[in-house]
């Protein structure tokens, strides 16, 4: 085991599995895979599998703080008329917005971009990037690919095993 936090690095603390959220999940069924793995946050992957953002429960808790019309405004702007292709009337879009947990899918409330480390980061490095960017966890890839994912949680084990 390396003692020196400086020579620590991504690959000897990351998890190597990284459960994905689809951006289609309605936020009701983010929330229960939240509660069954006992995680979070995940990255977040279209039908084509592609990584497109991140999820977390800091997203979750925006969302339930919005007001009653800022969700309504995002069902009527982001899901139903993207799929009714015309204008919904208020009363719709408020019914909607009543139920918004299980209207507004994942897409409409992750952050977009992903930020990640590579194998090689060191310890101090990887923690420098979740402080400056106030996040939890960071992606680790390798050829465009997410292959582990560390917590703040990985970091202090990892500190604590010292």
């Amino acid at each position: 085991m390396t003692s020196n936090a400086a020579n620590i690095t991504a690959q000897e603390i990351m998890t190597p599995e990284v459960l994905l959220v689809q951006d289609t999940w309605s936020i009701k069924q983010l929330a229960d895979f939240f509660v069954e793995h006992r995680i979070s946050g995940a990255p977040v992957v279209n039908h084509e599998q592609k990584f497109v953002g991140v999820v977390s429960i800091s997203d979750m808790v925006q969302f339930d703080s919005m007001t009653s019309e800022e969700k309504a405004n995002l069902v009527a702007a982001h899901v139903y008329t993207e799929v009714v292709g015309q204008k919904l009337n208020q009363s719709d879009i408020n019914r909607l917005a009543s139920h918004a947990n299980e209207n507004c899918d994942v897409k409409n409330i992750m952050t977009p971009n992903i930020i990640d480390v590579k194998l090689t980061a060191t310890l101090p490095e990887i923690a420098g990037i979740i402080f400056d960017n106030h996040i939890h966890r960071v992606f680790v890839t390798e050829n465009e690919k997410i292959v582990g994912v560390i917590s703040t949680t990985n970091i202090l084990g990892k500190i604590a095993q010292m």
